[in-house]
């Protein structure tokens, strides 16, 4: 099989992304970003960084991740327009103008899920020149189309024009009344270590290169966690660290984690937590009224030992 040089895979990707290619960015099989299916990273991110996946319904096609079984006879009664394969089968790709949902599917000795507007597929070594060839062919509108009659794949609403997006900097200063972290006691170091790297890391350029803003915000991190009376684990340090790069890379700013929007959310999962709570709180006491054992309680509602004890108080 021949390799694609690294040229022909950044023409590829150039022209899927002209095409309107929604690309994710990946580590390993999972989304980098949170959010990713509002989010579209730009072209030169897209150029620099090693996993990539695609959102098939965004160069109008849907296709079919084939996982187990041999796709001779699939293939044979629905040509693909291209098949590429993958570790563990092959991802072949249809032209099609209707926007579907995720299903699995079981037909031919084959099995696997549909991916079009609502998922996505990673690529694998091949896959972005094998696609943008395809895609490069005049288009016959008789030939390559899904076979919608042979899945049920559920249509649904196509996604919206998302805008291209890097990762943002924000003009922020650190808050005035923010503690030296040379004056943290022991029960405040991770959260006066947070502040103090997430003000940091919001006016900084980020670069293009998500390994190396991840490096580089730890070694900030490291250089700051020094600072306090009694060091916190390099351990807990990095992990910090890694959220708060992740979390600037895929565009989250100071107004999202600001103290104000914590005690917002603190506040609104209390009351939801006791909203939910409350018709088993209630069961409780009717039945400790009624002279109910606390083992009767527990088995009732499904609660711990502990949690009608706080229940009772």
């Amino acid at each position: 099989m021949t390799i694609a040089t690294d040229q022909e895979r950044h023409a590829a990707v150039t022209y899927l992304h002209g095409a309107g290619a929604h690309f994710v960015l990946c580590a390993g099989k999972r989304p980098l970003w949170r959010r990713w299916q509002k989010r579209r990273p730009p072209l030169d991110i897209c150029l620099t960084h090693p996993e990539i996946g695609l959102v098939p319904f965004s160069v109008g096609t849907s296709a079919l991740d084939v996982d187990v079984g041999e796709i001779g006879e699939l293939i044979e009664a629905a040509p693909p327009l291209v098949t590429v394969p993958s570790p563990r089968g092959h991802h072949s790709y249809y032209r099609d103008s209707c926007p579907r949902g995720n299903r699995r599917f079981d037909l031919f000795g084959c099995r696997g899920e549909v991916r079009s507007a609502k998922g996505f597929l990673r690529f694998y070594p091949g896959g972005p020149e094998k696609l943008a060839a395809a895609l490069r062919r005049p288009a016959n509108e008789n030939r390559f189309i899904f076979p919608a009659d042979l899945f049920e794949a559920a249509r649904v609403d196509a996604p919206r024009a998302l805008p291209v997006e890097g990762p943002r900097a924000f003009r922020v200063r650190p808050p005035t009344d923010l503690r030296r972290l040379e004056l943290a006691a022991v029960g405040e170091r991770n959260g006066l270590l947070f502040d103090h790297i997430r003000f940091w890391a919001y006016p900084q350029a980020k670069g293009h290169d998500l390994a190396a803003w991840i490096a580089r915000v730890r070694n900030r991190a490291r250089q700051l966690a020094a600072l306090i009376p009694e060091p916190l684990p390099w351990r807990e340090v990095d992990q910090v660290a890694l959220s708060i790069a992740t979390w600037t890379w895929a565009g989250g700013g100071p107004f999202d984690h600001s103290p104000a929007a914590q005690r917002r959310r603190q506040r609104r999962s209390a009351e939801a937590r006791r909203q939910a709570s409350a018709p088993r709180v209630d069961r409780a006491r009717r039945m400790q009224a009624a002279g109910a054992s606390t083992d009767e309680i527990m088995a009732a509602t499904g609660a711990s030992r502990r949690t009608v004890f706080r229940w009772l108080a």
